[in-house]
């Protein structure tokens, strides 16, 4: 008699702690951006998913708009449904994973507001070409 076999885990959102801040990033020059991090283990290898309310989800929210043209239905804080929407349809153009929740891929797949010396840059970059 078999027994069942176990599948192997897969690398997924629950291996990455949840973005609790914010940070400021070096974009090259002295132009920076804003991105989700985790203070904890000062990583921006992190999640955001329906639910969860914080100021990482609203810079989150802010680049969605400004850098996408996605409305999340405020900028609030709060992952809701449009938030997710939004997700997925960065997600989507991008050709990844279509699962709603903000990670490391799609962090590199959206483009971020950036700031030029401090100051509003008024435009946005690719996250591939950050850090």
């Amino acid at each position: 008699m078999g027994g069942a076999i176990a599948a192997a885990p897969a690398t997924s959102a629950a291996s990455y702690p949840t973005c609790n801040g914010v940070k400021t990033v070096k974009a090259g020059g002295t132009d920076t951006v804003k991105q989700p991090y985790h203070k904890g283990s000062d990583t921006r290898n992190c999640i955001l998913k329906y639910g969860n309310e914080s100021s990482a989800v609203k810079e989150l929210q802010f680049n969605l708009l400004h850098c996408h043209n996605l409305s999340t239905g405020g900028l609030d804080g709060i992952y809701g449904d449009k938030t997710r929407e939004a997700v997925e349809a960065v997600q989507r153009d991008a050709k990844i994973d279509v699962d709603g929740i903000y990670g490391p891929d799609t962090r590199k797949a959206m483009d971020w507001y950036f700031y030029r010396n401090g100051d509003p840059g008024r435009s946005c970059l690719p996250g591939s070409f950050i850090g």
